[in-house]
C-alpha cells in the first residue's frame, strides 16, 4: 500500500494556507489515504490522498491552538462548505489527528489533552507519545501498537501518523467528543427529582470505586443540570452554574459526551433523546413509557447514527434484567417471561391481603410512606408494569411491540372478597406480566391482576420488590429479585448504563454498538382473544331463584364448563339483596369467554359488569 505524505510547502512553498478548520475538498475514506502533515508551530494539515485522480483530495487545517476538525462530507465526493471550529472547549478522541495537541501525565501513561493554546514546541509532532487510536489495534496494557511493524497499518512502517504513534487503520474515525480529557466523561442530567438527585449522589459517593471498576482510569462528571425550576430545593446540592431550564443548550454543550434522561413523559422527552443521538451523544434513559411507546423511532435513530441508547433502570429499578436477558442469556431462546414489576401495586395487593384493607385504605397507606406518586394512575392501572413488559418481549424477541396491541388492566376493581376467595383456594393475587412464545412463533403478551399457586415462587414477593422469572432453552428457571423502585436501586442502574455509554466512546464506534437494537423486522404477537386460561369470574346480583342456572346455562352455551360456584354470606345482612356470585370456570380462550359475558350482562339479575381474574398455570 503506497502510504506517503505530502504537504502544501512541497507541493506550492508560496501558496498562502486556509484559515483553521477549512474543508478544501470531500473524498469517501475507502478511497482515500489520510496523511497528516505539519504546518508550523500552531498548525497541521490532515489531508486524505485519493487513490484515484477521479477522486477529489481532503484538506483540513487543524488549529493546534483551538482544535477542531470538519466533518467530512464522507462518500459523496462533492465540494463541502467550510465548516467553523468548535469551541475552544470541545476535545478529539483518541484516534483523531486531534489527539496530539497536548500532553499531560496521569497514571503513569500519556493522557492527551487540549493544548488551551499555548504554542507549541516546533519539535512537538515528532516526541509526542505514542496514542490510542478508535477501533484500531492499540493495546492499553502494553502502551503500544499490536500490528507488527511490517503491517502497512502501524506506526512503525511509517505511515501517515507515524510521527503522532496513530494506526492508519481503516477504523479510523474522527469526530467532536470525549471534552474536558481523554479520561473524563461529561454528562449532562436532564432532570434532578429523586433518581437524578440519586445519580448525583452515587457518583460522588462512589466515584473512585467507579473509576477503578470501570477500568483505565474512566471517570465521570456531571457538567450540566436540566430542570424545570432551578431554585427549587431538592435531595441533592449542585453548583449552581450547572443549571438550566434549556435542555437545548445541554445536548449542544460541547463538553457533554452522554445524555441521561430522567425527565419522564414521551413529548419533551422524545424530542430530547432524539436530539442527543443526532448529535451522536449516547442516551441512558429510565423512560418506559417513552421506550415503550415511541421506540420505534428512537432505535431507528439508534442505527442510523451509530449511537446507543440505554435502559437499564428503565425496568425493575435496579434488577440488571436488561443486561441479563441481552447478553448473559443471548444464547437462549426464552420462551417465557413472568414478573411482578411494580411495587406500587406489590404492595396494595399485599396490605389487602395480609392487613384485610380495602382498596382505598392500602392505596392511602402506599401514598403516605412514599411508595404511591401523588397520581397513580400508571402504577394502579397497570400501564407502568405494562411498559415493562413491553420492553423485555421486545429485548427478547427482536422486534418493536405495539403498546396499543398489548392486552392491560390494573388493580382498581379488586376487593377484598376476592383476595379473601384466593387465599381459601390456594392462591395469591398479583398483578402479574406475562411475555410468552407459542408453538407458531407467536408472541403473547399481556398485564393483569392475576391467581397464582403459593406454591410458586413469585407468591412470596412482597412489598415494593420486583422479580421476573426467565425461562431459556438452555438456563432452564431463573429468578432475578430485588428493589423495583427507589432513588439508590434506581441510580445504581443509570450508573450502570453510564460506565458501558463511557465504555463506548473510549473504545471506539470501531468497538460496537453496544446498546439494543430491534434484530427482527416485525413479529406477530397472539391476539388477546386467542390466549387461554383457567378463571376466577365474580358477578354482582340481586339475589333471587334461578340466578345460577341462568348463568349457567349461557356459559354451557358458549361451552366453557364449570369447575365450581359460591356465593358468600355477609353475616351482618344474610337477607341482602344483592350478593356477589363466584364462578371457576375451565381453561377456554378468553375471546369465548368475552362472548358469554356480553351475554351474561344483559341478565335482569347481573347488577355491575363481571370481573374477571386469570388463573395462572406457571
Amino acid at each position: 500500500m503506497d502510504y506517503h505524505r505530502r504537504t502544501h510547502r512541497e507541493q506550492d512553498p508560496e501558496a498562502e494556507f486556509p484559515a483553521a478548520g477549512t474543508l478544501v475538498g470531500a473524498t469517501s475514506h475507502a478511497d482515500g489515504i489520510p496523511s497528516i502533515t505539519r504546518i508550523d508551530a500552531h498548525a497541521v494539515l490532515f489531508s486524505i490522498t485519493p487513490r484515484s485522480a477521479a477522486s477529489i483530495q481532503t484538506n483540513t487545517i487543524i488549529s493546534l491552538e483551538n482544535p477542531g476538525i470538519s466533518r467530512q462530507d464522507a462518500g459523496k465526493g462533492v465540494q463541502s462548505r467550510p465548516r467553523p471550529l468548535p469551541s475552544s472547549t470541545e476535545e478529539p478522541v483518541f484516534g483523531s489527528p486531534l489527539a496530539a495537541v497536548g500532553s499531560s501525565r496521569a497514571g503513569g501513561r500519556e493522557r492527551f489533552r487540549r493544548s488551551r493554546g499555548a504554542p507549541l514546541d516546533p519539535g512537538f509532532l515528532q516526541s509526542v507519545p505514542r496514542s490510542p487510536s478508535a477501533g484500531c489495534a492499540w493495546s492499553s496494557q502494553s502502551g503500544r501498537c499490536r500490528l507488527s511493524a511490517d503491517d502497512p497499518r502501524s506506526p512503525g512502517f511509517g505511515g501517515p501518523f507515524a510521527p503522532l504513534g496513530l494506526c492508519a487503520s481503516p477504523c479510523i474515525r474522527y469526530r467532536s467528543a470525549v471534552s474536558a480529557s481523554c479520561d473524563t466523561i461529561g454528562i449532562g442530567l436532564a432532570g434532578f427529582g429523586t433518581i437524578g438527585s440519586g445519580v448525583w449522589n452515587t457518583l460522588a459517593r462512589s466515584g473512585g470505586l467507579i473509576a477503578d471498576r470501570a477500568g483505565d482510569g474512566l471517570k465521570f462528571e456531571i457538567r450540566r443540570i436540566v430542570v424545570r425550576d432551578p431554585e427549587k430545593a431538592r435531595e441533592a446540592t449542585a453548583p449552581a452554574e450547572l443549571f438550566t431550564t434549556d435542555w437545548r443548550l445541554m445536548v449542544e454543550d460541547p463538553s457533554v459526551d452522554v445524555v441521561v434522561e430522567l425527565i419522564g413523559g414521551t413529548d419533551a422527552a422524545y424530542e430530547l433523546v432524539a436530539a442527543a443521538l443526532t448529535a451522536s451523544k449516547p442516551v441512558v434513559t429510565g423512560n418506559k413509557a417513552l421506550l415503550a411507546e415511541r421506540g420505534g423511532d428512537l432505535f431507528a435513530l439508534s442505527r442510523e447514527h451509530d449511537t446507543p441508547i440505554h435502559f437499564e433502570a428503565a425496568v425493575a429499578g435496579g434488577i440488571p434484567i436488561i443486561k441479563a436477558v441481552q447478553e448473559s442469556l443471548v444464547s437462549n431462546r426464552v420462551s417465557s417471561i413472568t414478573g411482578i414489576i411494580n411495587g406500587t401495586s406489590n404492595y396494595i395487593l399485599m396490605r389487602m391481603t395480609d392487613a384485610e384493607l380495602d382498596y382505598p385504605a392500602a392505596l392511602r397507606e402506599a401514598k403516605e410512606l412514599g411508595y404511591a406518586e401523588v397520581d397513580e394512575t400508571l402504577d394502579v392501572n397497570g400501564w407502568d408494569a405494562a411498559h415493562k413488559a413491553i420492553l423485555l418481549g421486545t429485548i427478547v424477541h427482536g422486534f418493536v411491540i405495539d403498546a396499543e396491541q398489548v392486552y392491560v388492566r390494573g388493580i382498581e376493581y379488586v376487593r377484598p372478597l376476592d383476595i379473601l376467595f384466593a387465599k381459601n383456594l390456594g392462591y395469591v393475587v398479583k398483578l402479574l406480566c406475562i411475555v410468552r412464545e407459542h408453538g407458531d412463533g407467536s408472541i403473547e403478551i399481556r398485564t393483569q391482576p392475576s391467581f397464582i399457586p403459593k406454591s410458586h415462587i413469585l407468591a412470596s414477593v412482597n412489598g415494593v420488590f420486583n422479580a421476573v422469572a426467565v425461562r431459556g432453552d438452555g438456563i432452564g428457571d431463573a429468578l432475578f429479585y430485588g428493589r423495583g423502585a427507589g432513588q439508590d436501586p434506581t441510580a445504581s442502574s443509570v450508573v450502570a448504563d453510564l460506565v458501558e455509554a463511557g465504555r463506548f466512546l473510549r473504545q471506539g464506534r470501531g468497538s460496537g454498538h453496544r446498546g439494543f437494537l430491534p434484530y427482527r423486522e416485525k413479529g406477530t404477537l397472539k391476539p388477546i382473544d386467542e390466549t387461554e386460561t383457567a378463571y376466577y369470574v365474580r358477578f354482582p346480583v340481586t339475589d333471587r331463584p334461578g340466578v345460577v342456572a341462568d348463568i349457567a346455562s349461557l356459559l354451557a352455551e358458549a361451552g366453557i364448563g364449570i369447575s365450581g360456584t359460591h356465593s358468600p354470606v355477609d353475616p351482618a345482612q344474610p337477607d341482602a339483596e344483592f350478593v356477589d356470585m363466584v364462578f371457576l370456570l375451565h381453561t377456554c380462550p378468553f375471546g369465548i369467554l368475552k362472548g358469554a359475558l356480553k351475554k351474561i350482562e344483559s341478565l335482569d339479575c347481573v347488577t355491575e359488569r363481571p370481573v374477571v381474574f386469570r388463573i395462572e398455570t406457571l
